[in-house]
């Protein structure tokens, strides 16, 4: 009698699981580019009020003050 050690085929939730990721990490990936690249036509003279006005807009259209102001602590956390 012969046992295996292959991993059993992906279920179809690992399978959604990981094209969840795979979407997650396409879009931090197109996020960070858009960013990066408006830095940079910012210039360094422009990139705080940019990154201000970017914020600020951010917050007004996105989130709760509650849910920002945690996205500052944990931007400060990690900075």
């Amino acid at each position: 009698m012969t046992t295996t050690t292959e991993p059993a085929p992906p279920t179809d939730v690992a399978v959604a699981v990981q094209d969840d990721e795979d979407r997650a990490i396409a879009h931090a990936e197109a996020t960070w580019r858009t960013l990066s690249e408006a830095i940079d036509r910012a210039g360094e003279a422009g990139r705080v009020p940019f990154l201000v006005r970017l914020t600020m807009l951010t917050a007004l259209d996105h989130l709760t003050p509650e849910r920002f102001a945690a996205l500052v602590a944990e931007a400060e956390r990690t900075a």
